[in-house]
């Protein structure tokens, strides 16, 4: 079945679809974007689809509900038997383009609508999967700011069938601007999904406007390695889409399919005189992907027999996965042995290995502790100069930490506290000294005034990540300029030779309110008491009531507590 195209519709011509009340977005209209902000760039979105009815719906509204003033709007069905037809009927005087007849899959729907693309930015968005509100004008401004960009990419989130969104963010990263052949590097290092991707026309045009009809499962991210092959990639943290997870969705329903043609990217297209280094590398990615996918497989509530299988052919692609522990872990899972054996190492631990090594620890660090507890006492002192008691014995040798390689789970709950304060004080403006990966700064205080101090190579990976906030390197010895409502460090002082240092340099910097965190002491085992820490990348610990009295010794203290099984913040005022 195929309408006669009709001229493109501009906003204003047509109102946009009706709100739905008390249903929320995107059934409810988003508010628009000022036409002073104008003029705005066509952008075109395609949208293919079979048989998705029970998501179509929310995915067009998802779109004509942007409220954008130059939307070209194409959908391609597939000829659907299950209702979608009569949905695109009833949105046809919103769409530029639909049609609905048999076709040869995805990748064909998607060139017959590139092909009929007019915008100067060009994408396609699936028929399961969502917009969020303020996307459309975001991206636009996005490719103003960076017009050498061949595309731009936001965050995303997951859905689920019943649209609930996942509460996690996912931010795109790279290993910096580009351009970048995604095809030669460690698929850790990088994340851009389709869902939140918008490309440049002429970008597209350069590389060849359409996807390779061969691939049933990956024609998106190879049209992204090309383009990256040739365009730097503007990235933002602004979240663009949500991607839907659902039985019938392909990257549920044919996991081993969807990675082996992954794997098969890596040497798609490779040259005849490449290096055989390169190659290598290209061969090593490949089978990481293939094994990547059996394992996949086998972390998918599939029989025992079938995991079992899943696994053994994930090491013939991967023999390295034997002398890991996650693997051992996955046979166990497999096996139904897992809880049997949780129970078995928590037993152990508990009566044999905890008792023992706080042994070890009492009686070595015991020495120590006491001379220097005897120390002080000498001196009148029961307490050293940052405020720890008498009695506990500090790590004396430093070693080098790299927060791109913690989780900085930990943190979390003193971020949400923090901004908890934050957002109470109407406070619009914060400083993070010891920023790490920036992950926890943007995901709670992406929407106000930031800056994150840091030193390389997190600050060359940082400016790399989020070119469009502010970083800077962190020098104790020159604070930064300018106001700031919020100075924030959490869980940075454990690491310094000289806490003061940290302390007076936040004193000399023009703000109203401090937030520090920090593991406390007080919570662990008398071996972790007394000292060293069992961090080897702390120096020294603190108790709650000790790092209390220690930053009043700088601020006001406001606000003191504990916020997880090992980790307490403080919030103070400058005095």
């Amino acid at each position: 079945m195929r309408p006669a195209s009709a001229k493109r519709k501009k906003a204003g011509a047509l109102n946009a679809p009706p709100n739905v009340p008390g249903r929320g977005w995107p059934w409810t209209r988003a508010a628009e974007a000022s036409a002073a902000d104008g003029p705005w760039p066509r952008v075109t979105i395609v949208t293919p689809s079979f048989n998705q009815g029970r998501f179509l719906e929310e995915t067009l509204r998802s779109v004509l509900l942007q409220g954008y003033p130059e939307l070209e709007y194409i959908v391609i069905d597939g000829a659907s038997t299950d209702g979608s037809v009569e949905i695109l009927r009833h949105y046809a005087p919103w769409l530029s383009h639909w049609t609905s007849e048999p076709d040869g899959g995805q990748s064909e729907a998607i060139n017959e609508g590139f092909a009929r693309a007019t915008g100067e930015i060009v994408t396609f968005l699936a028929s399961d999967d969502v917009y969020e509100p303020g996307t459309l004008h975001d991206v636009a401004r996005r490719f103003r700011e960076h017009p050498e960009c061949g595309a731009v990419v936001g965050a995303f989130r997951f859905l689920d069938e019943e649209s609930r969104r996942a509460p996690e963010v996912h931010l795109p990263r790279l290993p910096g601007p580009g351009p970048h052949d995604l095809a030669l590097l460690d698929p850790a290092s990088w994340r851009l999904h389709q869902v939140s991707t918008f490309y440049a026309r002429r970008a597209l045009d350069a590389v060849g406007r359409r996807v390779r009809e061969d691939l049933c499962y990956t024609m998106d991210r190879e049209l992204l390695y090309r383009v990256c092959r040739r365009y730097p990639v503007a990235l933002t943290e602004r979240v663009y889409g949500a991607f839907r997870r659902h039985p019938e969705s392909k990257s549920v329903a044919s996991i081993v399919p969807m990675w082996r043609e992954m794997a098969d990217l890596h040497l798609l297209d490779a040259p005849a005189d490449e290096a055989a280094s390169v190659r290598r590398r290209r061969r090593a990615l490949w089978r990481r992907r293939r094994a990547r996918g059996y394992l996949k497989l086998a972390g998918a509530g599939v029989g025992w027999w079938a995991a079992a299988a899943a696994l053994a052919r994930a090491a013939c692609y991967r023999p390295d996965l034997l002398g890991r522990r996650h693997y051992s872990v996955s046979w166990l899972g497999a096996l139904g042995l897992l809880p049997l054996a949780r129970r078995v190492r928590g037993a152990a631990r508990r009566r044999i290995l905890k008792p023992a090594k706080a042994c070890g620890k009492i009686l070595v660090g015991a020495g120590g502790a006491t001379l220097r507890g005897l120390g002080l006492l000498a001196t009148g002192r029961t307490a050293d100069r940052y405020g720890i008691r008498a009695f506990y014995r500090p790590r004396n040798r430093y070693s080098h930490f790299d927060a791109r390689r913690s989780s900085e789970r930990p943190q979390d709950r003193v971020y949400f506290h923090l901004q908890e304060f934050f957002v109470a004080r109407g406070l619009k403006s914060v400083l993070d000294v010891g920023c790490g990966t920036g992950f926890k700064l943007l995901k709670y205080f992406g929407d106000y005034q930031t800056l994150g101090l840091e030193k390389p190579p997190i600050l060359d990976h940082l400016m790399a990540a989020y070119p469009d906030r502010n970083w800077r390197l962190a020098d104790f010895d020159q604070p930064p300029s300018g106001a700031f409502d919020m100075v924030l460090a959490v869980d940075v002082i454990e690491h310094l030779a000289d806490p003061d240092e940290l302390m007076r340099f936040i004193t000399r910097i023009d703000c109203r309110y401090v937030g520090l965190s920090t593991p406390d002491r007080s919570r662990l085992g008398l071996g972790s008491r007394l000292g060293p820490p069992d961090n080897r990348y702390h120096l020294r610990e603190w108790s709650q009531d000790e790092f209390v009295r220690y930053a009043a010794r700088f601020f006001l203290v406001l606000k003191s507590q504990v916020v997880s099984r090992h980790e307490h913040f403080v919030i103070g005022e400058k005095r």
